[in-house]
């Protein structure tokens, strides 16, 4: 009975959630493709993205030590670093995010996770 999720309650209190979201004063659209391609039918939302930054470090260490928790429990799978930087989503009325390879299906293709 293989898990494909864990959930963690109370990650980041209110007060940091809203301060990770201010971050966000720049909303793109949510594309496809490595981000050239706008197709509602596989994700109608809006992202930006949090860098690695000195002042946002915290951030990347709690969710660290929360990804690292969820794979020792689950799939315990070699993680060693971030590839990209944070995505924060925001879905309107009926938005979503269907089911997509980000990278391609080949053998090129990367773990967003290392």
């Amino acid at each position: 009975n293989y898990k494909n999720f864990v959930t963690f309650e109370n990650v980041f209190n209110d007060k940091e959630c809203e301060f990770i979201k201010s971050l966000g004063w720049e909303w793109n659209e949510g594309l496809t493709g490595n981000n050239t391609t706008k197709d509602v039918n596989i994700r109608n939302s809006n992202v930006f993205w949090i860098h690695q930054r000195q002042d946002l470090i915290w951030i990347w260490e709690r969710l660290e030590h929360f990804i690292q928790k969820a794979n020792s429990h689950v799939w315990h799978m070699e993680i060693t670093k971030f590839m990209e930087p944070l995505q924060l989503t925001k879905y309107k009325k009926a938005g979503h995010y269907n089911w997509h390879v980000d990278h391609g299906n080949n053998e090129n293709s990367h773990r967003k996770l290392m």
